[in-house]
């Protein structure tokens, strides 16, 4: 009877406690959410927090900003599937457009706004390397506010991700070899090391043990923006007195950049015949560039401390920027589905 009476006991226990645990997993899984939604305030609050109080991050030294890097990239290739490639070849124009933006009209147009406003040789090399770099994976965020295609924006931030592996420092060498030594192989070599290894890594950990990383899944957006959050403030703090001290025209001309970006970004798929979904998602991942990337990279390879400064101011206007145009186009609808656009347009190539 006791046996009897506990085998009762158990089956009305044991799916309340179930349900309270489901209750539990979906209650953080929201709380995660909602903190990973507001990702563009807390950057945004992190730099305004480096700027007034720069001891609140300098405890985190930029030794320790490859490791921190290396993370961050760990965690995009722990989330990319193939199942984010569905659909690729539909979207080949929108990602050659992407691509071809990111490495070249962009380092084109940093160089252009330094020499436009007489910048300093260090603070030109800065520029052109933060336009050198591959796209932000802040920018899928942005996109799914914006109202953008995410899948879509997800395979444009893989593409120049590893199309930079080459292309980063085979641009730098090109555009700033006749102005400041470009340690062109090391670049190449911590790329390597910051990018494609952890990348590689997390889609091999997402092969061999796919229920690890697919539990692993829900937490891994908040420690990317955790991690974000601490490199954007460590890079702000360390640079503090020189954000401060720039002139008007960098701080200008960095937003100019971005804006000017964006605005090619949603103009050529339009002329093409693109939907507007396409047009955003390609402003947004053209627009976005990765700087804590690039202030890495200058901190390892460029010996004049000038020239990690334009990431580090544009750590402050990237974010304000990108919070500003989710805004605008989220409060007005695209009008399709992420995915569904493609199948409604007929490009003129």
């Amino acid at each position: 009877a006791q046996a009897i009476l506990a085998q009762v006991c158990a089956a009305i226990i044991a799916p309340s406690r179930l349900h309270r645990l489901r209750r539990v997993s979906m209650d953080w899984a929201g709380i995660g959410s909602g903190f990973c939604s507001l990702f563009v305030i807390w950057i945004a609050a992190a730099s305004a927090l480096a700027l007034i109080y720069p001891r609140t991050f300098l405890w985190l030294s930029p030794a320790y900003f490859p490791v921190l890097m290396g993370l961050l990239m760990y965690s995009v290739g722990v989330t990319t599937g193939p199942s984010d490639f569905k659909g690729g070849h539909r979207w080949l124009r929108p990602l050659c457009i992407n691509f071809v933006m990111c490495f070249v009209l962009m380092p084109g147009l940093a160089l252009a706004l330094a020499w436009a406003i007489g910048a300093s040789r260090e603070q030109l090399a800065g520029m052109v390397l933060l336009a050198s770099v591959n796209g932000g994976q802040a920018s899928n965020l942005c996109c799914l506010i914006a109202g953008a295609d995410v899948p879509l924006s997800i395979l444009m931030t893989v593409s120049t991700t590893f199309g930079g592996i080459v292309l980063t420092p085979l641009l730098l060498k090109t555009l700033l070899g006749a102005v400041i030594r470009v340690d062109s192989w090391g670049i190449l070599r911590s790329t390597v090391q910051v990018v494609l290894f952890p990348v590689l890594m997390g889609v091999v950990s997402k092969a061999t043990v796919p229920r690890l990383c697919d539990a692993m899944k829900p937490g891994i957006p908040v420690l990317g923006i955790l991690v974000s959050i601490f490199v954007v403030g460590a890079t702000v703090a360390s640079c503090t007195p020189q954000i401060l001290g720039a002139s008007f025209t960098l701080h200008a001309a960095l937003l100019l950049f971005h804006i000017l970006g964006a605005g090619a970004g949603y103009l050529l798929p339009a002329w093409l015949g693109g939907h507007c979904v396409e047009s955003r998602t390609v402003a947004i991942e053209v627009s976005m560039k990765s700087a804590a990337f690039a202030f890495v990279l200058a901190v390892l390879h460029f010996e004049d401390f000038d020239v990690r400064v334009p990431a580090a101011v544009d750590c402050i206007w990237c974010p304000l920027f990108a919070a500003a145009l989710g805004a605008v186009w989220r409060a007005k609808s695209a009008g399709l589905e992420a995915g569904a656009w493609a199948a409604e347009y007929k490009p003129r190539w």
